[in-house]
């Protein structure tokens, strides 16, 4: 049953026909409908006050995915992605189970997509399955891949094409007695369709209202959505938080997302006018002051570490995705140069799996250097690479200043263990050594599990000897996780507290960070230690704990506790924090 036109959706009025989904514990949940680009499905829905898409593509050796099939693999997005809203676990389960469902049917409708055709619903909503027919029984409308230029379903082919500002703008002729129409896709807000970080409005080509005709908007916004998350790299994910050199805005990228997804078409909204300012005519807005960009590089690691859920298998996808990097880069950089130069300083981290495994790194941190206002430029490794010192010297060369290495133990035995490999901790250590010979940064993280909590004094002993501070990140529970990976290594957030307070001398002294702690469970003394991250929260409770409701810092310094963290020990250990 098809719900009301309008859907009170976190505040915001959405005009879309929705189809209600029973998703526990998920408010206002709903499916807005389905797009079959090439070589994967995408369903989009909302829920909990948050926007996701799951894309189902066929199985792949050794890849990751949130869930498999027999024939195909689904994995998904959300936006805001660091959003501390409520839980949409349920709502993902419920969705990813509805296409498992229907796979054999589903996969030979990938299969029948040719590279140059896509299939939008005409309505955005089914009665069943996403994408098997829309809610009043008429068959889905079937309309060229790169439907943005060439017409919206039942409007007619478009006639004009352009870009007002970071505006792109679609005239489609007059046909079939309709008027000429307008649409406009944006930045998220502008318009009164918003989904992910874009938005469409529709309205006739005399600039009246066009409400008959929103369905066609809809379609189009799925589409171009679906392209632009899948093609290119969307415009950042923005948040404030704290840098090593003072306040900033964070923004995310993904330089690996091109090359996997290089033999999609290009995204409509790519065309040679929009290249040349860049590959988006979606430019973020991005207030002043000094920014961040973390890049997640394409990369494998040596190490297997038994908190990890990163795949072992899945070499070719990630050198395939390595041929995009640079590519990739060089559109992040077109997007943001403006903001760049407009700022007064622009730190830049590698991130991934291995960042130094990343082949070209060197060559990618020189590139980045060309650019004005860069400040510190960092690279996150567990240190397999760097026991060669010739790599030291060309990272050096090429521009990055700092190292973040990750110690997961006060000695070989342990380390290695958490890690997953023999010789990890020696390995560690060379490249410490290195680093300091060659005069390069270098900063440790530590990830707190149940394998190594009791030995946590003994490691932060290891880190002072090292002349060193670490961040330390208490295992985090995000939805791709196996339940029995989580149930192995979450360690009580208790149990980290009392062995925070009784060695604060030494806590004051080694640990320049705590994340992924609520912050009613650290000492008082603590708590101005809590990062950032413990702000965030990718698995959100699905109902909200008596204490986080009354703590004034809830949504605000506080992200609350993860669903699967509640599962497994409740919420006794929680307590408001005095206002």
């Amino acid at each position: 049953m098809v719900s009301e036109p309008e859907l009170d959706y976190n505040g915001r009025m959405i005009g879309w026909n929705i189809l209600a989904v029973e998703a526990a514990g998920v408010p206002c949940a709903g499916y807005l409908g389905m797009v079959t680009l090439p070589g994967r499905a995408l369903f989009f829905a909302v829920g909990g006050g948050q926007e996701v898409v799951l894309s189902a593509r066929r199985k792949e050796a050794g890849t990751r995915a949130f869930r498999t099939g027999k024939q195909l693999q689904i994995d998904y997005r959300r936006f805001p992605s660091h959003s501390p809203e409520r839980g949409i676990a349920p709502l993902l389960e419920e969705l990813a189970g509805r296409i498992l469902a229907r796979e054999v049917d589903l996969a030979a409708r990938i299969d029948a997509v040719r590279a140059d055709v896509a299939t939008v619903p005409a309505r955005g909503v089914s009665d069943g399955l996403p994408g098997t027919g829309t809610a009043d029984g008429s068959a889905n409308t079937t309309v060229p891949a790169r439907g943005v230029s060439d017409g919206l379903p039942g409007t007619g082919p478009a006639v004009e094409r352009w870009h007002e500002g970071d505006v792109l703008c679609l005239r489609t002729a007059a046909g079939d007695g309709r008027e000429p129409l307008l649409v406009r896709v944006g930045p998220r807000g502008r318009f009164p369709l918003d989904l992910f970080h874009w938005s469409a409005g529709v309205m006739l080509d005399d600039g009246s209202p066009a409400d008959s005709l929103v369905p066609a908007a809809q379609a189009l916004l799925l589409e171009t959505v679906g392209r632009l998350l899948f093609d290119v790299a969307p415009p950042g994910i923005a948040r404030n938080e704290a840098s090593p050199t003072g306040p900033a805005t964070y923004f995310y990228f993904n330089l690996g997302r091109r090359g996997i997804d290089a033999g999609a078409p290009d995204s409509p909204a790519t065309g040679s006018s929009c290249k040349a300012a860049g590959g988006s005519p979606f430019r973020p807005t991005i207030p002043p002051g000094p920014l961040v960009l973390c890049l997640d590089v394409p990369s494998t690691c040596e190490n297997r570490c038994l908190f990890c859920a990163a795949g072992s298998d899945d070499t070719h996808r990630i050198r395939q995705a390595q041929e995009g990097a640079a590519g990739e880069l060089r559109r992040i950089l077109d997007l943001l140069r403006p903001a760049i130069a407009a700022s007064p300083r622009v730190d830049v981290s590698f991130t991934g799996r291995d960042a130094l495994a990343m082949p070209g790194i060197v060559e990618l941190a020189a590139r980045i250097r060309k650019e004005p206002n860069i400040g510190r430029l960092t690279a996150v490794t567990p240190g397999c690479h760097l026991t060669d010192v010739r790599l030291v010297q060309r990272l050096r060369e090429g521009g990055i200043d700092s190292v973040v290495l990750t110690l997961l133990g006060p000695d070989a035995a342990t380390h290695d263990r958490v890690a997953g490999r023999k010789g990890a901790y020696r390995d560690l250590l060379a490249s410490i050594r290195n680093l300091k010979a060659e005069g390069m940064g270098w900063e440790l993280n530590t990830v707190v599990v149940r394998q190594n909590i009791r030995l946590l004094a003994r490691t932060l002993a290891r880190v002072e000897s090292l002349g060193a501070r670490v961040r330390l990140y208490h295992f985090l529970s995000e939805p791709e996780i196996p339940s029995d990976m989580v149930r192995r290594c979450m360690p009580r957030y208790g149990s980290l507290a009392r062995i925070l307070d009784c060695h604060r001398p030494l806590v004051e002294r080694a640990v320049s960070s705590i994340q992924y702690v609520p912050l009613c469970v650290l000492p008082d003394w603590a708590r101005p230690l809590a990062g950032d991250s413990s702000r965030q929260s990718p698995e959100p409770p699905d109902s909200l704990p008596t204490a986080c409701a009354a703590c004034p810092e809830f949504g605000r310094g506080c992200a609350s506790v993860g669903r699967r963290y509640l599962k497994i020990y409740g919420d006794g250990e929680l307590d408001p924090v005095a206002g």
